[in-house]
């Protein structure tokens, strides 16, 4: 999630405890806390807007236990609460639904009717599939579309829908707003693509601010390409970084920025949901950055000549 959308939605998710309070679901605070399994300061930050924001594991965590509708506090659509018997009328809860078989052919379901349909596939990569002080890590399977030739389409996902992704990457109902479209190319038709919006300028000046990225899902951490810029899926958000593959070293993969105002640091691998490695990007941004340092520069030699000038130099 983004500075923005964590804002808002962390907004929306107190304001939806806040009528399970008034509607009598909840006796206090302390409860709600003790139900979803976080520390009553952490709400109270959250409340309070001290810096800290809701994850999609606490959201997760209410909507199982409360009436809490996550298109409300994801998407801000409908009601804060959903209403009691109206559970048949209310939109299905993307964190929640799942498609049952393991059959393609019996978990299609339309999305562009005749057009398009959504495929549930076993893509929990290999190396989620290996035993980890003997835990299995579980990345759960994600959803793609396809043509009515059966060809992969790239699924478009804006910076808004991207808010909603961890909690929603398995989710056919999620995919089904969404826009998607194909390109050119045999390489696009090996394998599964997604096309996300970047916000933010941590990647500058490589990738700018709404840039669009392709991206090719990984089911093996081998394919990770060292150094390139991969989209890293966690329960906390998506991001888009250069990265290092520890996995074998130290359990964890290095994320890096080439912003350098951004700091490097590490993702334990049993946090990543997924990892799609950028293969192209498409940008509206086209800056001649030469031309900028040399205006900068001679903006700066200018000011220079001025203030040397107004002291006499």
């Amino acid at each position: 999630m983004q500075e923005e959308s964590k804002v808002a939605i962390s907004q929306r998710f107190v304001a939806a405890v806040n009528q399970l309070l008034e509607q009598g679901i909840i006796s206090s605070y302390r409860e709600f806390c003790e139900k979803i399994g976080i520390k009553p300061s952490s709400f109270n930050d959250i409340k309070s807007g001290r810096g800290r924001y809701v994850t999609i594991e606490m959201i997760h965590n209410s909507c199982n236990v409360y009436p809490i509708s996550v298109n409300y506090v994801l998407f801000d659509k409908g009601q804060p609460i959903i209403a009691q018997g109206s559970a048949a009328q209310a939109p299905p809860n993307p964190i929640s639904t799942t498609i049952k078989g393991t059959n393609p052919a019996e978990s299609a379901t339309n999305i562009h009717k005749k057009e398009t349909s959504t495929q549930k596939t076993d893509s929990t990569p290999s190396w989620a599939k290996k035993q980890e002080g003997g835990q299995q890590i579980k990345v759960r399977p994600f959803v793609v579309t396809v043509d009515n030739q059966g060809r992969n389409n790239i699924v478009e996902i804006d910076a808004r829908a991207a808010a909603g992704f961890p909690a929603n990457h398995d989710n056919p109902e999620f995919f089904q707003t969404l826009p998607s479209f194909s390109l050119p190319g045999s390489q696009f038709q090996q394998g599964t693509y997604i096309s996300i919006q970047v916000v933010g300028d941590s990647m500058h000046p490589t990738i700018y601010h709404n840039d669009w990225l392709v991206a090719q899902f990984l089911d093996d951490y081998e394919q990770i390409r060292e150094g390139y810029v991969h989209v890293v899926v966690t329960p906390d958000g998506v991001v888009a970084k250069r990265l290092l593959n520890r996995i074998d070293r130290r359990g964890k993969v290095v994320l890096m920025s080439d912003n350098e105002t951004y700091p490097t640091y590490e993702e334990p691998i049993e946090n990543v949901l997924q990892i799609w490695r950028v293969e192209a990007k498409l940008s509206f941004n086209l800056r001649n950055e030469s031309a900028d340092l040399r205006r900068d520069v001679n903006s700066l030699k200018a000011d220079i000549i001025e203030i040397k000038s107004r002291v006499g130099l």
